[in-house]
């Protein structure tokens, strides 16, 4: 404990306020779980007016979006085991405990201490490119700290996602089971799905996300643009069931209504439009499914034994087609084709005009010119000529 003198205390009273001091954030939301466990069991509960409510088997579980029990012996257990198992407090699934009785195990049962087992770390990363797959972070606690002007591309499920202190990133991560939180960045841009998001402290930055609940925005943010998910590649769709993310559409949509904890909910962030919205493109290790195969959301739930042929018989046709993301919601997935037939029109017009060289010479040009031009505006050129730049370095 160490002492705060407030400004509120008379300068002759010897009264002292005191602040409780954590080593890592890990603590501080442990010390605020069991401050409040009681609460939280009442909310679990639906039963807010009794502070001795029966709290059954299937409340408890609920807590598992914050609270993992310790059960791995190795890094590769994906034993289904939940809360109400681990504290064999209940002897079957009917069974309802005392919220008292609950609230004193949970508090005993907390630690204070971190364990470091199931923790992977990215710190530092500066003007890089680096792509991890499940060997190195598969259900694992990842957290990325202090990076900047890089891409970073994790293809595997993690359990937790922590985002805190970067700048000018570009990360893309297949899945999370629990809560990615995006703390303290500036200018990135992150596309993931998970079972919960919340995005505090940061400014300049496009989450693109799907998951089973509403975003959550904490905090000082300024200019966040909330997006639909963007990925498409072959084993996206197998990484978020490892995940437990169900795959359906509402979660598509859960993007678009976050939850604002301040005052003046307008301010903050913005919904992406239908015209700024793109398909992220990853790496050539991550196989894309071609867009007859994604054409509507129906398509998607469809698409196991589809998927299973495609691993089997890959084929990189898709170069000049579109390509669509699998996890968008329809009218996103529909601007795009619409955007590409455009662009196939004015193709083939361009070809059925005859133009000789020198006119062909001066068309380009004034495509490039206006391409530029947009990429300026809109601020799409920075990434773009960072990544020209590391690649040329290399």
């Amino acid at each position: 404990m160490s002492h705060n003198f407030s400004p509120l205390n008379s300068p002759r009273s010897k009264t002292t306020r005191t602040t409780t001091q954590f080593n890592s954030e890990y603590q501080q939301a442990i010390f605020y779980i069991r401050y409040n466990i009681k609460t939280i069991l009442r909310l679990v509960s639906n039963d807010l007016n009794n502070e001795d409510c029966m709290i059954s088997s299937k409340d408890l579980s609920i807590l598992q979006i914050i609270l993992r029990p310790e059960i791995q012996k190795g890094k590769n257990n994906n034993n289904k085991i939940n809360l109400s198992q681990y504290s064999q407090l209940f002897n079957n699934p009917q069974q309802k405990i005392s919220a008292k009785v609950l609230s004193e195990y949970l508090t005993n049962t907390l630690s204070m201490n971190e364990t470091q087992d199931n923790i992977v770390y990215i710190q530092g990363l500066t003007k890089s490119v680096m792509c991890k797959d499940e060997k190195s972070c598969e259900n694992q606690d990842l957290r990325i700290v202090n990076c900047e002007d890089s891409y970073l591309y994790i293809d595997s499920y993690v359990y937790n996602l922590s985002i805190s202190n970067c700048i000018n990133m570009n990360i893309f991560v297949s899945a999370v089971q629990k809560i990615c939180t995006i703390d303290k960045c500036e200018n990135v841009n992150i596309v993931v799905a998970s079972s919960f998001i919340r995005i505090g402290n940061t400014i300049d930055s496009t989450i693109h996300y799907y998951g089973s609940f509403n975003p959550v925005l904490y905090g000082d943010n300024r200019s966040i643009n909330l997006a639909p998910h963007n990925g498409n590649y072959i084993e996206l769709l197998e990484k978020v069931k490892l995940a437990k993310i169900p795959v359906c559409y509402k979660n598509c949509q859960m993007f678009q209504s976050p939850f604002v904890m301040n005052q003046n909910q307008c301010l903050g962030y913005q919904i992406m439009s239908l015209k700024d919205f793109f398909c992220i493109n990853l790496p050539l290790q991550f196989r894309v499914i071609p867009y007859q195969y994604l054409v509507s959301f129906e398509n998607v739930l469809n698409l196991e034994k589809q998927i299973q042929e495609l691993k089997n018989n890959y084929q990189n046709n898709n170069n000049n087609k579109v390509v669509l993301p699998i996890l968008a919601p329809n009218e996103y997935r529909e601007h795009i084709i619409q955007r590409f037939q455009k662009y196939q029109e004015l193709q083939n017009n361009i070809i059925n005009c005859g133009l000789n060289e020198n006119q062909q010479k001066l068309l380009q040009d004034a495509i490039q010119g206006y391409f530029r031009e947009w990429m300026v505006q809109t601020g799409q050129i920075k990434p773009i000529s960072d990544l020209v730049k590391m690649i040329n370095q290399d």
